[in-house]
């Protein structure tokens, strides 16, 4: 028997699922947009519009979302559906790194790999000890 979230209603969990990246998403995107502007040396801020935080806010909420959605979608959807809702839900911010961002593609590709792994290991782990 695997690891699954006991919630009866797919759709509930899913709208849960999603609320809860976003959040994550949210809190997380300030710290990894810093990164990806240390990281890549993007140059943010000094514009007309806004300063350096609220740039690295902007690059790194959809970052941030890629990987919680990636990582909450592999811990807890069913693997029956999982490719469709990965699929479905990663399509805005990937989106948003294409047409924002295409230079820098791998970079979230790297993070929905990793976050996909940790997700994968975490449920066969969870799925032993339950």
């Amino acid at each position: 028997m695997a690891f699954e979230l006991v919630v009866k209603n797919t759709l509930l969990k899913n709208i849960g699922l999603l609320v809860v990246a976003i959040l994550l998403s949210g809190v997380v995107a300030s710290w990894l947009g810093s990164f990806y502007n240390s990281f890549f040396k993007a140059g943010f801020g000094g514009d007309i519009i806004g300063d350096t935080s609220f740039w690295e806010l902007v690059a790194g909420f959809p970052l941030a979302l890629i990987f919680f959605l990636t990582l909450l979608f592999t811990l807890f959807a069913e693997q029956k559906y999982l490719k469709k809702y990965l699929l479905w839900s990663l399509a805005l911010p990937a989106l948003f790194e294409l047409v924002f961002d295409f230079s820098h593609i791998y970079f979230p590709i790297a993070l929905g790999l990793i976050a996909y792994g940790i997700g994968w290991v975490l449920r066969n782990f969870l799925a032993r000890a339950v």
